[in-house]
Protein backbone atom coordinates (compact mmCIF):
# COMPACT_ATOMS: atom_id res chain seq x y z
CA UNK A 1 0.00 0.00 0.00
CA UNK A 2 1.26 3.16 -0.70
CA UNK A 3 2.33 6.04 1.75
CA UNK A 4 -0.66 8.06 -0.30
CA UNK A 5 -3.08 5.46 0.34
CA UNK A 6 -2.48 4.72 3.75
CA UNK A 7 -2.74 8.62 4.36
CA UNK A 8 -5.94 8.81 2.72
CA UNK A 9 -6.95 5.96 5.18
CA UNK A 10 -5.95 7.14 8.01
CA UNK A 11 -7.22 10.51 7.43
CA UNK A 12 -11.16 8.98 6.79
CA UNK A 13 -10.56 6.82 9.64
CA UNK A 14 -9.75 9.79 12.22
CA UNK A 15 -12.46 11.91 10.95
CA UNK A 16 -15.06 9.26 10.71
CA UNK A 17 -14.19 8.24 14.28
CA UNK A 18 -14.31 11.95 15.63
CA UNK A 19 -17.59 12.84 13.78
CA UNK A 20 -18.92 9.54 15.77
CA UNK A 21 -17.65 10.62 18.65
CA UNK A 22 -19.08 14.19 18.32
CA UNK A 23 -22.76 12.97 17.39
CA UNK A 24 -22.32 10.22 20.50
CA UNK A 25 -21.81 13.03 23.02
CA UNK A 26 -24.13 15.33 21.35
CA UNK A 27 -27.04 12.98 21.54
CA UNK A 28 -26.20 11.88 25.31
CA UNK A 29 -26.26 15.39 26.08
CA UNK A 30 -29.64 16.78 23.95
CA UNK A 31 -31.12 13.51 25.45
CA UNK A 32 -29.77 13.76 29.17
CA UNK A 33 -31.51 17.67 29.08
CA UNK A 34 -34.55 17.04 27.83
CA UNK A 35 -35.24 13.75 30.58
CA UNK A 36 -34.19 16.37 33.49
CA UNK A 37 -36.02 19.05 32.10
CA UNK A 38 -39.11 17.12 31.50
CA UNK A 39 -38.76 14.08 33.65
CA UNK A 40 -37.49 15.70 36.49
CA UNK A 41 -34.56 14.76 38.27
CA UNK A 42 -35.72 11.56 39.90
CA UNK A 43 -36.40 10.39 36.54
CA UNK A 44 -32.93 11.50 35.23
CA UNK A 45 -31.67 9.90 38.58
CA UNK A 46 -32.89 6.22 37.72
CA UNK A 47 -32.27 6.52 34.13
CA UNK A 48 -28.72 7.07 34.79
CA UNK A 49 -28.91 4.52 37.22
CA UNK A 50 -30.20 1.90 34.87
CA UNK A 51 -27.51 2.88 32.84
CA UNK A 52 -25.18 2.32 35.10
CA UNK A 53 -25.91 -1.57 35.87
CA UNK A 54 -26.53 -1.71 32.00
CA UNK A 55 -22.99 -0.66 31.37
CA UNK A 56 -21.59 -3.08 34.16
CA UNK A 57 -23.40 -6.10 32.51
CA UNK A 58 -21.34 -4.90 28.67
CA UNK A 59 -18.10 -5.05 30.25
CA UNK A 60 -18.73 -8.21 31.86
CA UNK A 61 -19.98 -9.51 28.90
CA UNK A 62 -17.10 -8.09 26.49
CA UNK A 63 -14.98 -8.97 28.46
CA UNK A 64 -12.08 -7.67 26.21
CA UNK A 65 -13.08 -9.98 23.39
CA UNK A 66 -13.49 -6.73 21.26
CA UNK A 67 -9.76 -6.24 21.67
CA UNK A 68 -8.97 -9.49 21.03
CA UNK A 69 -11.46 -9.97 17.71
CA UNK A 70 -9.51 -6.98 16.35
CA UNK A 71 -6.57 -8.39 17.01
CA UNK A 72 -7.17 -11.50 15.42
CA UNK A 73 -8.78 -10.58 12.68
CA UNK A 74 -6.24 -7.93 11.40
CA UNK A 75 -3.93 -10.11 11.75
CA UNK A 76 -5.49 -12.50 9.64
CA UNK A 77 -5.17 -14.94 11.97
CA UNK A 78 -6.29 -18.56 10.67
CA UNK A 79 -7.74 -19.05 14.37
CA UNK A 80 -10.30 -15.98 13.86
CA UNK A 81 -13.34 -17.82 12.51
CA UNK A 82 -13.20 -19.77 15.67
CA UNK A 83 -12.23 -16.60 17.89
CA UNK A 84 -15.43 -14.93 16.51
CA UNK A 85 -18.02 -18.10 16.88
CA UNK A 86 -16.58 -18.33 20.85
CA UNK A 87 -16.92 -14.82 21.58
CA UNK A 88 -20.43 -14.48 19.86
CA UNK A 89 -21.26 -17.43 22.43
CA UNK A 90 -19.49 -16.04 25.17
CA UNK A 91 -21.21 -12.56 25.03
CA UNK A 92 -24.81 -14.54 24.19
CA UNK A 93 -24.25 -16.46 27.47
CA UNK A 94 -23.01 -13.98 29.76
CA UNK A 95 -25.02 -11.24 28.86
CA UNK A 96 -28.38 -13.94 29.49
CA UNK A 97 -26.63 -15.38 32.53
CA UNK A 98 -26.43 -11.36 33.98
CA UNK A 99 -30.01 -10.13 33.29
CA UNK A 100 -32.10 -11.82 36.00
CA UNK A 101 -28.69 -10.75 37.99
CA UNK A 102 -29.44 -7.09 36.76
CA UNK A 103 -33.30 -7.17 37.81
CA UNK A 104 -32.71 -8.34 41.31
CA UNK A 105 -29.61 -5.57 41.63
CA UNK A 106 -32.83 -3.22 40.64
CA UNK A 107 -35.39 -4.27 43.34
CA UNK A 108 -32.43 -3.70 45.76
CA UNK A 109 -31.47 -0.69 44.68
CA UNK A 110 -35.08 0.87 43.79
CA UNK A 111 -38.35 -0.03 45.66
CA UNK A 112 -40.22 0.98 42.85
CA UNK A 113 -41.68 -1.54 39.92
CA UNK A 114 -41.18 0.58 36.97
CA UNK A 115 -37.77 0.87 37.41
CA UNK A 116 -37.61 -2.62 37.73
CA UNK A 117 -39.49 -3.50 34.81
CA UNK A 118 -37.64 -0.77 32.63
CA UNK A 119 -34.57 -2.45 33.60
CA UNK A 120 -35.91 -5.36 32.27
CA UNK A 121 -36.49 -4.01 29.18
CA UNK A 122 -33.19 -2.34 29.08
CA UNK A 123 -31.71 -5.45 29.50
CA UNK A 124 -32.75 -6.65 26.33
CA UNK A 125 -30.97 -4.37 24.53
CA UNK A 126 -28.06 -4.86 26.55
CA UNK A 127 -28.12 -8.17 24.92
CA UNK A 128 -28.35 -7.21 21.38
CA UNK A 129 -25.71 -3.94 21.58
CA UNK A 130 -23.58 -6.64 22.69
CA UNK A 131 -24.28 -9.28 19.75
CA UNK A 132 -23.96 -6.23 17.83
CA UNK A 133 -20.63 -4.42 19.01
CA UNK A 134 -18.68 -7.91 18.52
CA UNK A 135 -19.56 -8.04 14.50
CA UNK A 136 -18.85 -4.16 14.48
CA UNK A 137 -15.52 -5.59 16.23
CA UNK A 138 -15.05 -7.68 13.23
CA UNK A 139 -15.65 -5.28 11.01
CA UNK A 140 -12.93 -2.70 12.70
CA UNK A 141 -10.48 -5.86 12.33
CA UNK A 142 -11.17 -5.35 8.69
CA UNK A 143 -9.83 -2.44 8.69
CA UNK A 144 -13.02 -0.48 7.99
CA UNK A 145 -13.04 1.92 10.96
CA UNK A 146 -14.78 4.55 8.88
CA UNK A 147 -18.03 1.89 8.61
CA UNK A 148 -17.84 1.06 12.46
CA UNK A 149 -17.70 5.17 12.87
CA UNK A 150 -20.67 5.33 10.96
CA UNK A 151 -22.81 2.65 12.42
CA UNK A 152 -22.07 3.91 16.20
CA UNK A 153 -23.07 7.35 15.11
CA UNK A 154 -26.55 5.96 13.15
CA UNK A 155 -27.19 4.00 16.19
CA UNK A 156 -26.58 7.09 18.29
CA UNK A 157 -29.39 8.99 16.51
CA UNK A 158 -31.59 6.31 16.52
CA UNK A 159 -31.15 6.48 20.58
CA UNK A 160 -31.58 10.06 20.43
CA UNK A 161 -35.01 10.38 18.19
CA UNK A 162 -36.54 6.97 19.75
CA UNK A 163 -35.24 8.73 23.49
CA UNK A 164 -36.49 12.01 22.23
CA UNK A 165 -39.66 10.61 21.64
CA UNK A 166 -39.89 8.76 24.50
CA UNK A 167 -39.79 11.68 26.57
CA UNK A 168 -41.15 14.31 25.17
CA UNK A 169 -44.45 11.87 24.24
CA UNK A 170 -44.87 11.43 27.97
CA UNK A 171 -43.81 7.89 28.68
CA UNK A 172 -41.47 8.24 30.83
CA UNK A 173 -38.70 5.93 32.37
CA UNK A 174 -40.25 2.84 30.18
CA UNK A 175 -40.34 4.58 27.23
CA UNK A 176 -36.96 5.55 27.72
CA UNK A 177 -36.34 1.78 28.05
CA UNK A 178 -38.04 0.83 25.00
CA UNK A 179 -36.30 3.48 22.94
CA UNK A 180 -32.71 2.12 24.51
CA UNK A 181 -33.40 -1.82 23.57
CA UNK A 182 -34.41 -0.66 20.08
CA UNK A 183 -30.80 1.55 19.98
CA UNK A 184 -29.52 -2.28 20.46
CA UNK A 185 -31.25 -3.69 17.85
CA UNK A 186 -30.62 -1.06 15.50
CA UNK A 187 -27.04 -1.73 16.55
CA UNK A 188 -27.08 -5.27 16.46
CA UNK A 189 -29.06 -5.29 12.37
CA UNK A 190 -26.13 -2.23 11.37
CA UNK A 191 -23.63 -4.70 13.08
CA UNK A 192 -25.18 -7.65 10.87
CA UNK A 193 -25.32 -5.87 7.50
CA UNK A 194 -21.71 -4.52 7.69
CA UNK A 195 -19.86 -7.64 8.82
CA UNK A 196 -21.57 -9.42 6.22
Amino acid sequence: MSYRAILSRLSRNTLSVYAAFFVRKAAVLVLGIAIARVGGAAEFGLYCLALFLLEFGIQVAVFGTDILLVREVSAASPLADGFIRNALGWRFMVTIAIYPLLIAAAGLLSAGAGFRIAVAMMGLGMVADTLGDLYLSVVQGRERVDLCALAEGATSLVGLVLGLGAILGGYGLQGLAVAYSLRGVANLILGLVLYH
